[in-house]
């Protein structure tokens, strides 16, 4: 299996890391077969360099936890093609970017998250959402 690594951008003292294994093509999330609705749109004022890799209209939210939210979208300019998870505390985001899934997005400090359009195996990963997955190990409480 071939790993690489793809950094969108980063955030102060975080670090992003998004590995990929080239295992599924970009679009086999049917997420973006649905009309975008007011809820999927990101952040007023999110992190620039975050918001500025993905193509605005093809954000979709697939998980609210708190104040931190999830989502997936296509990814433009650099990162055109890409399939892309972002993930933004209030209006401070991270996302990673890949050509396939799973793609994992973690930043310093907190879980990692993976966005997959299959079923992940073993005791390793948690569901949360429709194509999202915690790292178990590292999930947060509560």
């Amino acid at each position: 299996m071939k790993t690489s690594t793809v950094v969108t951008g980063a955030v102060v003292t975080l670090s992003l890391t998004a590995a990929l294994s080239a295992c599924a093509p970009v679009g086999g999330l049917d997420v973006f077969d649905r009309d975008q609705a007011a809820s999927d749109a990101l952040p007023a004022g999110g992190t620039g360099n975050v918001v500025a890799s993905v193509d605005a209209d093809s954000t979709r939210l697939l998980w609210q936890k708190g104040e931190t939210t999830f989502y997936a979208a296509k990814g433009t300019g650099d990162t055109e093609g890409n399939t892309c998870l972002m993930i933004f505390e209030g209006d401070v985001g991270v996302s990673g970017c890949s050509s396939g899934l799973p793609l994992t997005v973690g930043a310093e400090g907190t879980p990692n998250y993976m966005l997959s359009d299959t079923p992940v195996a073993g005791d390793d990963w948690m569901k949360v959402a429709d194509y999202l997955f915690v790292e178990r190990g590292r999930a947060e409480s509560g």
